[in-house]
């Protein structure tokens, strides 16, 4: 009996691992599709921004910043992307990955705060903010969880963190697929990422599905605007 028992518990580990390795198969074949035409047109964006003299990079990450959040003001708008620009490479994230995190956790509102207590433009929560403290990680500051240069540092931190995770539990996966699996881990955690995708489909929209969603409009944006910035250098010649 101890025996069988023995056996049936093998097929059932078994069973899960298959299960599990089905899920991430598949999740990174949807996730690498999807991104597929985020990541071309991106690079042709940032290609053909690079070379533009009549407008500054600054005033186009600001205008994308006010199409995130058309109530920002301009001061936080210039803050989050100076704090974007000074934490953003600790991460291995590209700024715009970033700018899809923060408005999906707040709408790139600096003082939101949601009924769980998640503070802050990046929603940190307190009880990871507090792990953190009694790892001495950080010192308590949870006073300045409100600032912005101080909440994306945070944010970068744990984000770092949670990558270190990713990476080791999928060493051969691409940097595309890493940076996914840390954005959704950041909402959801890696256990939650698992749980979510057994979610029906009519059912609140995913958090994973938020992040493709979100790197879509940006990038819609911004294409628009670059197709607005050619017209109107042909309009002028």
């Amino acid at each position: 009996m101890k025996k069988f028992m023995n056996s049936t518990n093998v097929l059932i580990i078994l069973a899960v691992i298959g299960i599990a390795f089905t899920i991430i198969v598949s999740m990174k074949n949807n996730y690498e599709k999807e991104l597929a035409t985020y990541k071309e047109k991106e690079s042709l964006f940032l290609q053909a921004d690079l070379t533009k003299e009549e407008k500054s990079e600054e005033d186009t990450e600001i205008d994308m910043i006010e199409f995130l959040n058309p109530n920002i003001s301009v001061t936080d708008a210039k803050d989050i992307k100076k704090a974007i620009g000074k934490y953003y490479k600790e991460t291995e994230l590209h700024p715009l990955q970033l700018y899809a995190l923060c408005s999906i956790e707040s709408g790139l509102n600096k003082k939101a705060v949601s009924p769980a207590g998640d503070s802050g433009l990046c929603q940190i929560s307190k009880s990871t903010y507090k792990g953190l403290v009694r790892d001495k990680i950080i010192k308590d500051e949870w006073q300045k969880i409100f600032n912005i240069d101080y909440n994306v540092k945070i944010s970068a931190l744990i984000l770092t963190m949670y990558r270190k995770d990713v990476k080791l539990r999928f060493p051969n996966e691409s940097k595309e697929f890493i940076d996914y699996i840390t954005m959704a881990s950041y909402n959801r955690n890696m256990g939650g990422i698992f749980k979510e995708l057994k979610v029906k489909k009519d059912s609140k929209m995913k958090y994973s599905e938020k992040i493709i969603n979100r790197l879509q409009s940006i990038d819609k944006f911004l294409e628009n605007k670059h197709e607005r910035r050619k017209n109107e250098t042909v309009a002028s010649q």
